[in-house]
């Protein structure tokens, strides 16, 4: 499983939801066919109000999870490439250049 944590400055939230909204409906089978192509079972994008300001909790499961970013980076397919410069206007994210930090670590887990 993958889990990203990105910041989402409070000029960029209606940025993010018309994203958001984009993934749900006009290329909702674009999105698809990314989630197929590389591998993943599940994608969730989460939004996290918090008095530290928002943030999105990305999570995507599947045998291709934890190759997704580097895939979508050398990546020459059309959606892929849009999907990137979307990372990069509303989170200021460059795929192809490693986030600062560490990456999440999960410290608990129960499934029933």
């Amino acid at each position: 499983m993958g889990v990203i944590l990105a910041p989402l400055k409070a000029d960029k939230l209606n940025a993010w939801s018309g994203w958001m909204e984009e993934l749900n409906g006009p290329r909702k089978a674009d999105f698809v066919d990314f989630n197929k192509r590389h591998n993943l079972t599940k994608h969730e994008a989460w939004l996290c109000e918090t008095p530290a300001g928002a943030f999105v909790c990305a999570i995507h499961e599947g045998p291709g999870a934890a190759e997704l970013i580097a895939n979508v980076a050398k990546s020459t397919h059309a959606f892929d490439k849009w999907f990137s410069s979307k990372l990069a206007e509303i989170h200021e994210m460059d795929v192809t250049k490693p986030p600062p930090g560490k990456m999440p670590e999960r410290k608990l887990s129960w499934t029933a």
